[in-house]
């Protein structure tokens, strides 16, 4: 069987280690991080997402870990009015065969992170990869650990992936003038509303903000974004100023007691980047954001990485059958660009949607929300139908 090296113990790697090792690779994951870092914030799992984890038996752990909201509340942030509702809980799984998950993403991480352990994966903290190199041999990973080779490179190290630079030719990405704050809050320094079993959509003038419970309720995550004049790096890790925060979103008066509680917040800049045309070289391959950063408007950027890890399982597993690794790492790419590319057309609409900016437009787009949520109220879930019900599982 293959000696698989994973960059990143992120949601993509961690997926990916689980579903290697389950079809009997050997699989050892670098990071650079510490076991436990800092700043964890909320992250959404989708039933496409759920429904791949199923396959390698985290059903029951995952059920217990996140937690499942009944419904997504569109609202007014300036005024508090509800604009529109759309139906998620016992119909989302019905339709979908799986639940809409919110977790905290440590534990989410942890829970990966234990299954890995349990397989026998091996798990290096602190350990960033320095250099890259392949031959005709395969790929050889410098750390500060000294050289080790493999049979084949898995590179799930994030949007300012190290292997995706090294060895892959991309454009620059460019910075799309909008930004994203996260935080969490507890939710007993917030209004009830805050910690009920929903997630909530607050639309302004060229900007939103997304707010979900997460930890059984202990906690609230918070996702402000907004247009954004100066430049501001693609990084997850940047502190954010408070101040700031408070005064781009000023008009929205139903969120005062939340800037008043923020203790902390991170920042970070959203680009767009074009997707690569090849997804490997020989025996190094992406997956996740390292390969196809997604925009934060459909919350999918997790869930795609674990689609990425079950169809690159697929594939692999397929290799030792008929003896060709790269034909299927090709197929890989093959299967799952189209998909990526709609959904990274789909995010930047939802983008262009929540952030309309001239009054006319907004008042259409909330009549037509609040009528179809009155008429159709799953017309607004099933617009995604195609994402929820697909993927790989």
């Amino acid at each position: 069987m293959l000696n698989i090296a994973v960059v990143g113990a992120g949601i993509g790697g961690l997926s990916a280690g689980i579903m290697l090792r389950n079809i009997g690779c050997e699989v050892t994951i670098f990071e650079k991080l510490p076991q436990k870092s800092p700043g964890g914030v909320g992250i959404q799992i989708s039933a496409n997402g759920i429904r791949a984890l199923r396959e390698y038996g985290l059903a029951e752990k995952i059920s217990e870990l996140g937690d499942l909201p009944d419904c997504i509340d569109f609202i007014n942030g300036c005024t508090g009015e509800k604009v529109a509702k759309i139906p998620l809980g016992k119909t989302a799984e019905k339709l979908y065969g799986a639940g809409f998950y919110q977790f905290h993403r440590e534990d989410l991480t942890s829970l990966l992170r234990n299954e890995n352990l349990r397989l026998g994966v091996k798990l290096f903290y602190e350990t960033p990869v320095l250099t890259v190199h392949q031959d005709n041999k395969g790929p050889t990973v410098t750390t500060r650990l000294g050289q080790a080779s493999f049979d084949l490179l898995v590179a799930a190290d994030g949007i300012n992936s190290l292997v995706r630079n090294q060895i892959f030719d991309e454009q620059p990405p460019i910075f799309l003038n909008q930004v994203a704050y996260r935080t969490v809050v507890s939710t007993g320094k917030l209004p009830k509303t805050f910690a009920s079993k929903r997630t909530q959509l607050f639309l302004g003038s060229g900007k939103h903000v997304v707010s979900y419970p997460i930890r059984n309720g202990d906690l609230v995550n918070f996702v402000f974004c907004t247009e954004f004049d100066s430049y501001c790096q693609e990084r997850w890790d940047t502190d954010a100023n408070l101040q700031e925060v408070k005064d781009k979103f000023a008009e929205f008066t139903v969120l005062q007691k939340v800037f008043n509680n923020i203790v902390s917040a991170k920042k970070w800049g959203l680009f767009e980047h074009t997707l690569l045309k090849s997804w490997h070289r020989k025996r190094v391959v992406l997956l996740g954001d390292a390969c196809h950063p997604i925009l934060p408007y459909l919350a999918q950027g997790a869930t795609q990485a674990i689609e990425d890890s079950h169809e690159l399982c697929i594939r692999i597993k397929k290799s030792f059958r008929n003896r060709d690794l790269e034909g299927q790492l090709r197929k890989y790419a093959t299967n799952r660009a189209p998909r990526i590319r709609k959904i990274r057309r789909a995010s930047k609409l939802n983008a262009t949607l929540f952030h309309l900016k001239a009054r006319i437009l907004v008042l259409i787009f909330h009549f037509i929300l609040k009528m179809l949520s009155l008429v159709w109220p799953k017309f607004l879930l099933r617009r995604f139908s195609w994402i929820y019900s697909g993927g790989p599982a």
